[in-house]
């Protein structure tokens, strides 16, 4: 049995994501075309869902405070 994967959910967090990637078709737009996700942020995400589902501002946010925080 093959599960589908909501793209609308954070890969990370599992919280919505905001993410209007298929409004962005429309000439719309997104924050998450626009906002740099650190690399090692990335490799966080499960292979399953690479690629697959945005990683939340949030997410990014607590990442790079974390990061200036070292």
């Amino acid at each position: 049995m093959v599960s589908e994967i909501d793209d609308s959910f954070c890969p990370l967090c599992q919280q919505k994501n905001s993410c209007s990637v298929q409004a962005a078709k429309a000439n719309v737009g997104c924050w998450c075309m626009k906002t740099e996700v650190p690399a090692e942020l990335l490799t966080k995400v499960s292979a399953q869902l690479q690629g697959k589902s945005c990683i939340c501002l949030a997410c990014i946010e607590k990442f790079r405070e974390q990061q200036v925080k070292k």
